[in-house]
């Protein structure tokens, strides 16, 4: 079974198809290190952020699985309204990185709300004229 530090744990959720997105979006507007479980029957998943990214992702359930592949299995978990969903926080990333290094993420997110937030304003409308 695969356990890391508790740390505070600050919200607990049922699962659902978009409750892991919302509480992602709001680990991302925090910029917080934390990381959120997902457990169903004898699968556990962690994906972990540093300063709101996501850094990594590890599951256990049938076989170990880590980075995108883990990422998959704990979304389809947390799309199970029997899944368990907590966030924890004031954990050591750091460490997480150093025993779980194959568990990275190299994700190429745009997060830049500012910019994408008004993305039709620098569109241009272009008349036809007859």
């Amino acid at each position: 079974m695969l356990d890391l530090p508790i740390g505070v744990i600050t919200e607990k959720r049922r699962g659902g198809p978009s409750v892991l997105s919302l509480l992602a979006k709001d680990i991302i507007s925090a910029k917080v290190d934390s990381y959120i479980r997902s457990e169903i029957n004898s699968s556990i998943g962690y994906i972990v952020f540093r300063n709101g990214s996501p850094l990594m992702a590890i599951h256990s359930g049938n076989g170990n699985s880590h980075a995108v592949n883990a990422l998959e299995k704990i979304d389809d978990d947390a799309a199970e309204l029997d899944c368990l969903l907590t966030v924890h926080r004031n954990v050591d990333v750091d460490l997480l990185l150093q025993i779980y290094p194959n568990s990275l993420l190299n994700l190429d997110l745009n997060l830049d709300e500012e910019k994408n937030s008004e993305w039709w304003k620098d569109k241009e409308i272009s008349s036809k004229t007859w």
